[in-house]
């Protein structure tokens, strides 16, 4: 903004902020915000373990999908004893370390060691298992309807 006086130069008023100015502060608010979120929930271990029940039912989602598409039994393997997790056949994922995997079968016994299998009929059908994942103080459970080869997350 400029003004004149009685034959003088035109002058300009110094106040407040240009709108360059508040990009870049607002930009780097951003950027600081951006990095610490990024970097605080990585390492908590409860997102972590919530994100891997995620992963854990997703994979059991598509193992009953390809199951029902194909017409074929598609198995979902959890290996106990090393930390992996998948479909036979199409990979494997691992699970950080801290968290602990136990499985419950529709009898109700309880497997922590070995390699364990739950089979996806063609008709989407489940075993009936619910899959206990554990960090801390946090659990997770993953569970497989029987009837419906639903998958529940709790």
């Amino acid at each position: 903004m400029s003004r004149t006086t009685s034959g003088s130069k035109p002058t300009r008023r110094n106040s407040g902020f240009t709108l360059l100015e508040i990009i870049v502060v607002l930009g780097l608010i951003s950027l600081i915000l951006g990095l610490s979120a990024f970097f605080f929930v990585g390492n908590l271990p409860s997102a972590r373990l919530d994100t891997l029940g995620r992963e854990m039912a997703a994979s059991l989602r598509q193992a009953r999908a390809l199951a029902k598409t194909s017409g074929e039994k598609k198995i979902f393997f959890a290996d106990l004893d090393a930390g992996r997790f998948g479909i036979e056949g199409l990979g494997e994922r691992g699970v950080p370390q801290g968290v602990s995997l136990r499985i419950i079968d529709p009898d109700a016994v309880e497997f922590t060691r070995g390699k364990y299998r739950i089979t996806f009929q063609p008709d989407g059908r489940g075993g009936g298992e619910t899959i206990i994942l554990s960090g801390g103080r946090q659990t997770v459970q993953v569970a497989v309807n029987p009837a419906a080869g639903a998958v529940i997350l709790r």
